[in-house]
């Protein structure tokens, strides 16, 4: 027996049609041209201002809007985002030492940036997504300014 909800689909199709509205919403934010750019690998320190466009392979920004790598639902924030992907600005005139130090603290390695955030790639271990697990850990730092989940568009309207 299908359970029906209040649009009369059944609850497979509703979830279906979430999840091919949410990954065209961030194919479309991939689809900029700041993807179509991307540079080679930044082995590097951390550039003492945010880059505008990726800095990693265009196959290693497609690996990271693949569906197993998204959240789509957690108790801090729905909506579609990368699980170990953090937009990282940090407090003005911070030394790119401190900035290395908030990155290697969640493990983490710069990807691109928007021009005022860092896209940082998050390795954190914890009993939670990695992404809330890097946030929980660099909002404690004085460095930083704000970090939220990844978001086209900038600062998701629901973040704690």
């Amino acid at each position: 027996m299908r359970h029906h909800g209040s649009g009369g689909a059944p609850r497979a199709a509703r979830s279906r049609l979430r999840w091919v509205a949410a990954l065209g919403a961030v194919a479309w934010a991939c689809s900029a041209q700041a993807c179509a750019s991307a540079q080679s690998v930044s082995r590097g320190g951390i550039p003492p201002v945010p880059p505008s466009d990726w800095t990693i392979p265009q196959g290693s920004v497609d690996a990271i809007f693949q569906r197993p790598n998204l959240v789509a639902e957690h108790p801090r924030m729905s909506g579609v985002y990368p699980r170990d992907l953090v937009m990282l600005a940090f407090r003005p005139g911070t030394p790119v030492a401190r900035m290395r130090e908030a990155v290697d603290a969640v493990g983490g390695t710069v990807v691109g940036g928007d021009g005022a955030h860092y896209f940082v790639r998050v390795t954190t271990r914890c009993a939670d997504v990695p992404v809330w697990c890097a946030i929980d850990i660099l909002e404690k730092l004085p460095q930083t300014e704000a970090v939220y989940p990844f978001m086209s568009g900038g600062k998701p309207g629901g973040s704690p």
